[in-house]
């Protein structure tokens, strides 16, 4: 009778079934079905089933990304439950699995390191010999034969010559040794980093009406993930149509893999303010009294706005791959390779670039030199607080079903078939659905994915303003270019089949036609001379005058005409005694408010023309007025 009771006690505590009102710890197993990234941040969802006896349960997923944000975890479940709280913890003791290739190159690792400590011992008993023979080589010297003599030093210069020629080949091959080590260590690196040590958990608490078998859906959002929008604009010719790629440059260190998922992108941004701003109250006072914000920011000076440099470690000094780069209040930007190497074309008034990166401080430096290389240093307050959410959640079922597709870009075979993504206008944001399902493993540098190819009926025209560059600019005008849904991002342009450098493409603008600069074309010779016979002043009354002119040639060496415009200025006054009279313009486009000088000429194959613009400025002989 007491066996058989010691038998009902423990199937009871181990099978609430049996009491019907049992409360139990269940595991979740689940599975990323779709994700939506964001230009900072990705939205997750998540799917499982599970088998509930009646009664209370806590349900636990884990293995969650640590940089799960608690606040946006939303849960949803079928089945004859009632969900009651929902819980976010932080995991610190699950142990990390390290997938087959880090152990492989774990193992490589262990043999190199191997072989160099016994070519490093091999090197010191060299040494230690090389001693030896060195401080002996005196011993006895005084009573020996000459014979003898010259055999002992016959044993000293082949013995060293041994030595030394063996200390050369062991340096060479332990400096490749430490390069090879190097290497894979940075690789190993970036292959754990895919999964980071700290997991999230997801701790659903909930009552089993009765015995069923319940789906649940979950979602958060999560940072270290985003996406970069990416362009390649190829013009065959400036008769045909401009092909444009738009490419989504994805970097995902999240910590979760996402295994053939349903992937989304969109231009919303949800970690951003949602609060609509207010006019404050602008009051007006005398300028003494007025205060100014102090803008310290350094103007840009670069070369060609492309901006490159090296981001690492600050403790280690070794190079971070996957590195976060913005230009700061844009969404231009792009990630280190692996070698911890950047590059990135700043946009017109952009002056800043910010640095993130998981585990690290986020850093943002002014932009004064084309080179910037930085080191970013660890960020010891990173998850290291346990943050507990919780709230109630009814018992309701979603159903997501939606298209998606993927293919990862970047090399080009004979005119590959390219896949495209499906556009979704929504209130606030525009999405790209991709059509198939889609690998991204955590911790990967850059994948490049491809979003929409596009032909676009474009206007060719060149221009050039010698004032300030004696290069003509090829611009393509699109008419209607909203239909694209474009966003600001850098382009790479390929003319006539070859890579002619990298602009910005500006889908900001409030224009009808968005212009696309292509790039200068060396087949059209600019030259812009001051005319000398205008370099004296005159004084008329109590005015000085002073006429200044310049001659612009254009010869086109192109073997077709060409379209182009050609802007020059001449000043505008901002005073009444100061008068700014336009003499000659060569039928140029005269803009008073601005003194824009503007030419619209088309220039036959292998022809000069010429424009010429005098102006004349009175102003009192007692100030200066600096005109050039």
């Amino acid at each position: 009778m007491k066996h058989f009771l010691l038998i009902f006690l423990f199937v009871s505590v181990s099978y609430p079934f049996f009491g019907q009102t049992g409360d139990s710890e269940k595991i979740l197993k689940t599975e990323t079905k779709e994700v939506t990234v964001y230009l900072q941040g990705a939205q997750i969802f998540r799917e499982g089933k599970i088998n509930l006896r009646k009664g209370d349960h806590t349900v636990i997923v884990k293995s969650l990304s640590a940089l799960l944000y608690p606040n946006s975890i939303n849960v949803k479940g079928t089945g004859d439950i009632k969900i009651l709280s929902v819980q976010h913890q932080f995991d610190y003791l699950e142990e990390e699995i390290n997938t087959k290739t880090v152990d492989i190159l774990q193992t490589i690792i262990d043999k190199v390191e191997s072989d160099l400590r016994r070519k490093t011992n091999r090197i010191e008993v060299l040494n230690e010999k090389e001693t030896l023979i060195s401080a002996n080589k005196n011993l006895g010297i005084e009573n020996v034969t000459s014979s003898q003599l010259l055999q002992m030093l016959g044993l000293y210069e082949k013995e060293l010559t041994s030595i030394k020629s063996e200390q050369s080949e062991i340096k060479l091959e332990i400096n490749e040794l430490k390069s090879r080590l190097s290497n894979l260590k940075n690789q190993l690196n970036i292959t754990k980093d895919s999964k980071n040590e700290t997991k999230s958990i997801i701790l659903i608490k909930l009552e089993a009406l009765q015995t069923t078998n319940s789906s649940f859906e979950i979602s958060y959002f999560v940072n270290g993930a985003g996406w970069y929008p990416k362009y390649r604009l190829n013009v065959t010719n400036i008769t045909k149509p401009i092909d444009l790629e738009y490419q989504a440059e994805v970097f995902q260190q999240t910590g979760e893999d996402w295994n053939d998922v349903k992937l989304r992108f969109s231009n919303g941004e949800p970690n951003q303010n949602k609060e609509a701003p207010e006019l404050e109250t602008w009051y007006l006072d005398y300028a003494r009294f007025t205060n100014f914000q102090d803008n310290n920011l350094s103007n840009l000076k670069v070369s060609n706005n492309a901006v490159k440099g090296t981001v690492m470690d600050a403790e280690t000094g070794e190079a971070l791959p996957g590195v976060n780069v913005i230009a700061k209040g844009t969404s231009i930007g792009t990630t280190t390779d692996l070698q911890g190497n950047y590059s990135i074309t700043m946009p017109k008034g952009a002056n800043q670039l910010t640095f993130s990166y998981i585990g690290m401080e986020t850093k943002t430096l002014n932009v004064n030199s084309s080179i910037l290389n930085v080191s970013l240093k660890p960020d010891v307050q990173q998850l290291s607080e346990v943050v507990v959410t919780g709230y109630a959640a009814a018992e309701v079922r979603s159903s997501v079903s939606s298209r998606l597709q993927g293919r990862a870009a970047g090399v080009n075979v004979k005119q590959a078939e390219r896949m495209t993504a499906t556009t979704i206008r929504r209130q606030t944001n525009v999405e790209f659905e991709v059509d198939e399902p889609y690998t991204i493993k955590s911790g990967n540098p850059q994948t490049y994915i491809d979003l929409k190819k596009y032909e676009m009926e474009a206007e060719y025209r060149y221009v050039a303003i010698p004032k300030l560059d004696k290069n003509a600019y090829l611009v393509a005008g699109i008419a209607n270019w909203d239909q694209y849904n474009l966003m600001d991002g850098e382009a790479k342009l390929f003319f006539e089949g070859s890579f002619v450098g990298t602009s910005i493409l500006n889908a900001n603008a409030t224009i009808d036609t968005l212009k696309i600069s292509l790039g200068n074309d060396k087949s059209i010779i600019i030259e812009r001379d001051k005319i000398d016979d205008f370099s004296k002043s005159s004084f008329i009354g109590f005015n000085k005058s002073k006429k200044l002119g310049f001659e612009i040639k254009i010869r086109n060496t192109k073997s077709q005409k060409i379209d182009l415009t050609l802007y020059d200025q001449v000043p505008v006054s901002l005073r009444d005694d100061i008068v700014v009279t336009l003499e000659k313009s060569s039928k140029a486009n005269y803009n008073e408010k601005t003194g824009e000088l503007r030419w619209d000429m088309n220039i036959n194959s292998n022809e000069t023309e010429k424009k010429v613009f005098i102006y004349d400025v009175k102003y009192p002989k007692d100030e200066k007025v600096i005109l050039e």
